[in-house]
Parts: C-alpha cells; sequence; structure tokens
C-alpha cells in the first residue's frame, strides 16, 4: 500500500491547486490523469504551464487537454493540431477542441469525419456541434448518412442549433432511420422545436413510435406494426415493454417474444425493472400464448421474486388459463397462498 499516494479528490474538494499540480508528476498513470481533470474543473489559471508541460505524456494525452481547454488556454490550439494525425490521440484532440471553442477548428474537424475510426468521428462530430459554427452545417447534414448511429444522433444535435438547417422533411426521413437515439431525436426535434410534425398517417406512427407515444401509435391502428416491432428492439426495457404492449394489442403476436426478453433482461434500476415486469407479466396474460407459459411460471414460483410481482405472475397465468382452451390448470401447480389469491 502506498501511503504517499495524493488524494485527488481530497485536494480538489479544497482547491488545493498546489497539490493537484504535484500530483501531476506522480509515478502513478490514475493520479497524474485524475489530478489533470480535477485541475480542468477547478478551473484555475495557475495551472496551465504545468499542464502544458504535461501535455506531450501520451498516457494522460486526454486528461490534460480536457483540462487545458476547460482553461481556455490560448496556446492548446496550435499544440492539438498535429496530434489530429497520431491515431492514438485524434479522438482526445478532437474532443479537446470541441471544449476550447476556437473557431479554427471546423475545417480540421470537418476532416476528420472522412476517418475510418468510427471513435474519430464520433469525437469530431461532437467537437462540431459543441462550437456551433454555421460553416459546420453541410459537413453535419453529411453525418446525418454515417454508418455510425451515435454520430447520426449527434449531428443531429448539431443541426438543431444551427438556425433552419434542419428541415421537416430531412426529419421525416429519419423517423424511418434504424437506430432507435436516431429516430427518438428526429421525432423530439419535429414537437419541441415546433417543426410540425407528418401529415401522413404512416408517417405520424413512425413519429409516434419515436417520441414513445405508444397510445397514439395503437389510435392509428395497423399501420403503426411495422415502426412498433422495430421499437421493440431496443435494450431499453421500459420503451421495449411499451412498444411490444402496442404492438399485441392491434393483435400481433409478434409482440410475445419482446416482452418475454424483458424478464431476463438486466436493468439499472430495481424500481423500474419492478414496473416493467408487471407490466409485461399482465400484458403476457391478456396477449400471450404458450410461449409464455413457462417464464411466467418461473416468476411466480421464484423465491428471489417480490411478492407483488409474484402475484401479478399467477394472474398472468390465470388469465393465460381461461385463454388457451384445454391447458392444464395453472394454478394447481401453485404454492397454498397464491392459490388462495386467485379464488
Amino acid at each position: 500500500m502506498d501511503l504517499f499516494k495524493p488524494n485527488v479528490n481530497k485536494m480538489q474538494k479544497k482547491k488545493n491547486v498546489r497539490g493537484l499540480i504535484k500530483a501531476l508528476s506522480y509515478k502513478d498513470e490514475q493520479v497524474r490523469h485524475k489530478a489533470a481533470y480535477a485541475l480542468g474543473s477547478l478551473g484555475d489559471a495557475r495551472a496551465a504551464s504545468a499542464l502544458l508541460a504535461a501535455l506531450p505524456d501520451k498516457s494522460t494525452f486526454g486528461s490534460v487537454a480536457y483540462a487545458l481547454a476547460k482553461l481556455k488556454e490560448p496556446r492548446l490550439f496550435d499544440l492539438l493540431l498535429p496530434a489530429l494525425n497520431d491515431d492514438t490521440l485524434c479522438s482526445e484532440a478532437a474532443d479537446a477542441l470541441g471544449i476550447l471553442g476556437d473557431l479554427r477548428a471546423v475545417e480540421p474537424l470537418i476532416g476528420l469525419l472522412k476517418r475510418q475510426d468510427t471513435e474519430t468521428r464520433q469525437s469530431a462530430v461532437v467537437a462540431l456541434s459543441n462550437l456551433h459554427d454555421p460553416h459546420s452545417a453541410g459537413a453535419l447534414r453529411e453525418a446525418l448518412n454515417d454508418a455510425d448511429g451515435h454520430v447520426r444522433a449527434t449531428a443531429i444535435d448539431g443541426l438543431c442549433e444551427l438556425p433552419d438547417r434542419l428541415d421537416k422533411e430531412t426529419l421525416v426521413r429519419l423517423l424511418h432511420d434504424p437506430d432507435i437515439v436516431v429516430r427518438g431525436k428526429a421525432a423530439w426535434n419535429l414537437d419541441v422545436k415546433q417543426i410540425g410534425i407528418p401529415e401522413d398517417p404512416m408517417e405520424q406512427a413512425w413519429y409516434a413510435a419515436g417520441r414513445q407515444n405508444w397510445d397514439m401509435a395503437v389510435k392509428l391502428g395497423l399501420i403503426a406494426t411495422e415502426p412498433l416491432l422495430l421499437a421493440t428492439q431496443t435494450e431499453d426495457m421500459e420503451e421495449r415493454v411499451g412498444a411490444a404492449i402496442a404492438l399485441a394489442k392491434l393483435g400481433d403476436r409478434r409482440a410475445v417474444e419482446p416482452l418475454i426478453s424483458t424478464l431476463t433482461s438486466p436493468y439499472y434500476s430495481t424500481e423500474v425493472c419492478k414496473k416493467v415486469h408487471i407490466q409485461a407479466f399482465e400484458a403476457l396474460g391478456k396477449y400471450g400464448d404458450l410461449r409464455a407459459v413457462k417464464p411466467l411460471q418461473q416468476y411466480a414460483q421464484s423465491s428471489v421474486t417480490e411478492p407483488s410481482e409474484r402475484s401479478v405472475a399467477w394472474r398472468a397465468l390465470s388469465a393465460l388459463e381461461s385463454r388457451l382452451p384445454g391447458f392444464t390448470p395453472i394454478r394447481l401447480c401453485a404454492p397454498p397462498a397464491a392459490r388462495a389469491s386467485q379464488l
């Protein structure tokens, strides 16, 4: 154990700029990395010289460049340009140029959008979006056709910050994008930016799915099945179950698999996970088929499942029983307490 290892968090909290500057030369790369970020967040110009001296260290280049950009260090621009030709530093240099805010960076950043490396293109489009320069509008529009969904989504953000640079026709086209984030951003901008939602019912269905307005999608009827089916393919459990329930309401049996898949997907929030599971249970009971029986039984009989979830799972199984002729009575397999709750 290194008893003399600098406590960067403590120094940052106390605004110990001198201590953080000293930590820039510490032997541990992680300490140097954290110290640079801390100095950038504090915004104290006294750190500029030490950070400039540390910039050639490739192991901490990104964090040092970030800190200098946050300090708006005027010498940084010329130092970052050569790094754009270094494949190992290019993405971090682009990030820093976006933060620095020097509009001379627009043309070099546009050049990066032609690179094969996805991470570099992502950093370049983020930086261009941060610079808000009208001269980047053409490049950002081209980026709407990039192979990477993150690049396309960020290009939307950048264009929406430039007046009259993103038209309704383009946004309606992006409602069909294979990336769910792009579709969501296109729908959001049509609505919130008051550009106007589509008049065509089919395009309205894509808009409804993009805005996660499941009631609107259901009201539009069967023309909404394709956008809803695409929406069920997201990794976001809440969106997946919402789209699947809407799809099930339209009588499309393809909703069953996405509903079942939500029961096994990890999620960051226990409360959200519980809410989504209950929604999926109820929908499977109402719209499901035999494929839903096994996963519902597993939840209903699991000792680690919360009582409220088990109860809804048993109700869903009971609902399936009433809908499927000749189906073996499910409640006979339930624990006595669960059977009693069904009576």
